[in-house]
Order: C-alpha cells, then sequence, then structure tokens
C-alpha cells in the first residue's frame, strides 16, 4: 500500500466516526411531551352571569280592601268619588238608596242612573242594577261591567234563561271581591258576582236581546239559569 492510499483511508474513517456521533445528537428530546401545560382556559371559565343566585325577585303586591275601586266591592265614599250620586228622580233613588253615576234614559226604566238600587253591607257596596241606554249590545255591556269590576275579574260565558220571561245569566269572578266579600255579613269568600241582562218590553215582559240590553242585576250570589227571570 502506498503512503497516500494509507492516508485517504485513514481520513475517511475519521469522517465516518464524525458523522455517526453528529446523527445522534439531532434526536428529539423525551421530556417536551410531559412538560406540555393545561390550556388555563379550562381551568378559569366563569360561570354565566344569568346563574348568578343572588337575584333579587320583584316584591308582591297587594291590594287593600277596597283601594281604587269603582263598583262592586267600592266603599260608599269611593262609589261618589267615581260616579257622582243624586237622590231623584221620583222613587227610584232616595237618601237610603243613592243613584250613582250619570243620568241615562232607556225604554226599560225612562228617565234613571248609571246605577241604582245600590246594596250595601260591611261598608261597601255588595250589588245594584247597572242600566244602559236602548241598543247597547251584550258585548258593550259586559264591558261597561267589568270597568266596575277589580282587574282581576274574569267572565263565564253567557247562558240564556227562558223561565219566567228570557234574560241572559253569566258569573263574574275576582280573588279581590273573594278577600273583600269574604265577611260574614256578605258570605261570598269566593269572590262571585252573578250577573243577569234583560229589559222590560213595553208588553210588561222581561226580554233579553243581545243587541237590545238596557239593565243588568249584579248580586254577590252566583247566578242560576234555573231560576225564573
Amino acid at each position: 500500500m502506498t503512503r497516500t492510499r494509507a492516508i485517504l483511508l485513514g481520513l475517511a474513517g475519521l469522517a465516518l466516526l464524525a458523522t455517526g456521533c453528529g446523527g445522534s445528537s439531532s434526536a428529539p428530546s423525551k421530556k417536551t411531551s410531559a412538560t406540555t401545560a393545561i390550556p388555563s382556559s379550562t381551568a378559569t371559565t366563569a360561570l354565566p352571569a344569568s346563574t348568578d343566585a343572588t337575584t333579587t325577585p320583584p316584591a308582591p303586591t297587594t291590594t287593600a280592601a277596597g283601594a281604587g275601586l269603582t263598583g262592586m266591592g267600592a266603599t260608599v265614599g269611593e262609589m261618589k268619588s267615581a260616579h257622582g250620586s243624586d237622590s231623584g228622580p221620583g222613587a227610584t233613588c232616595t237618601a237610603s238608596n243613592s243613584c250613582f253615576g250619570a243620568g241615562l234614559k232607556n225604554d226599560d226604566s225612562g228617565e234613571t242612573y248609571q246605577f241604582t238600587d245600590a246594596s250595601v253591607a260591611a261598608g261597601m257596596i255588595t250589588g245594584y242594577q247597572q242600566n244602559f241606554t236602548s241598543g247597547t249590545s251584550i258585548s258593550d255591556a259586559q264591558s261597561q261591567i267589568l270597568q266596575g269590576m277589580p282587574k282581576d275579574a274574569t267572565i263565564s260565558a253567557v247562558t240564556i234563561d227562558n223561565t219566567g220571561g228570557s234574560c241572559a245569566m253569566f258569573n263574574v269572578t275576582s280573588p279581590t271581591l273573594a278577600t273583600l266579600f269574604s265577611d260574614p255579613s256578605i258570605g261570598d269568600p269566593q269572590g262571585v258576582v252573578g250577573v243577569e241582562l234583560s229589559y222590560i218590553d213595553s208588553s210588561g215582559n222581561i226580554t233579553y236581546d243581545p243587541n237590545n240590553v238596557q239593565s243588568a242585576s249584579l248580586s254577590v250570589s252566583p247566578s242560576d239559569p234555573t231560576a225564573s227571570c
């Protein structure tokens, strides 16, 4: 072997040795996979604001006996304040049986007032006859009747009674009136007001016409379709 070839072989061996060492130094470190941090967002997510248990509910409302009423359940003073009162004409309205509201005329009663024949118990209005001008429809009559009731009043279906004439009957129920009328002197703890619609025709017959309601009789007893009009 010549001296030059020996030198070349020696240099090649050194190169191979250097390549092997360099390859082992480029392998990835296994430690990096063990130190990966848990995303902070999974540990710090806040609860939605809507789940806040400290939300304060609205305060309940209460209705004082007779407060703000303008018809059934109202005091006599409230009735006068809302509608005004009178003691005429004739025997229809007297000192002990005041009439309330504006004067009007219909075929049933002639000259009359909006509210007549009012009854009073425990200082409250517990019934009356509500009068309407001739030609008032049943829907308009019901609307006017509800104006004299507490806001929580609901109305039942109408029943036509043909016993002893013809009339329409329904009930108005009110939780407010149930509280007011639970007084033993009134005895209506369910707050049910019976209503009867009719008018007296020219022949003296009790008549119901859905397009010509002239009077409504309101009382603290439920309507009874089996009774005479």
